[in-house]
């Protein structure tokens, strides 16, 4: 009877073993493949805040939106803190559009605000966004109405000197 419970015992041990090995990693050859594709699109995620461009992110912006309904007005790519002139806009019926991509070396903030100097040396400002932190192989975008601050003439962008930040910034048409 003692041979018995100990043969029981084994046998029981080790069909549990193969329980829980066999659910540890699956065989289906689905979730090998979803996981490369999921490493190769973090990968792209990874690099493309790296390598993206002022040209990289106009052909972006042309691929998704209709032909001729954005204007630019400015564009750049730099490190920290900057101001970016506006061209003038063609009226008050579109809305400042301010397409962006950054990255940091460690989170911090940033924000984008709109700014309209004033010949008597006195400027107002209309803060658009702040964040904590850039988020990695993102291509975002804030807008504002022209209706709402039709006088402003720049786009400052405050960052740490470590965030890299490239820029498209447009007149998106409504009409």
């Amino acid at each position: 009877m003692r041979q018995y419970n100990k043969s029981l015992f084994l046998l029981a041990t080790m069909f549990t073993a193969m329980l829980i090995s066999g659910c540890a990693g699956s065989t289906d050859a689905a979730d090998t493949s979803q996981d490369k594709l999921n490493s190769a699109n973090r990968g792209t995620a990874d690099n493309t805040s790296e390598v993206l461009s002022v040209e990289a992110l106009e052909e972006f912006l042309e691929k998704n939106h209709e032909s001729g309904l954005l204007k630019v007005i400015a564009k750049g790519s730099f490190a920290g803190d900057r101001h970016l002139n506006l061209e003038a806009t063609s009226g008050k019926s579109g809305s400042f559009s301010i397409t962006y991509t950054c990255k940091q070396n460690k989170p911090s903030n940033m924000s984008i605000w709109l700014k309209a100097d004033k010949s008597d040396h006195t400027s107002q400002m209309r803060r658009l966004m702040e964040t904590e932190g850039c988020r990695p192989g993102s291509i975002e975008t804030v807008s504002l109405p022209i209706s709402e601050f039709p006088q402003a003439n720049q786009v400052l962008f405050i960052a740490e000197p470590d965030t890299k930040i490239t820029t498209l910034i447009h007149e998106a048409k409504l009409d």
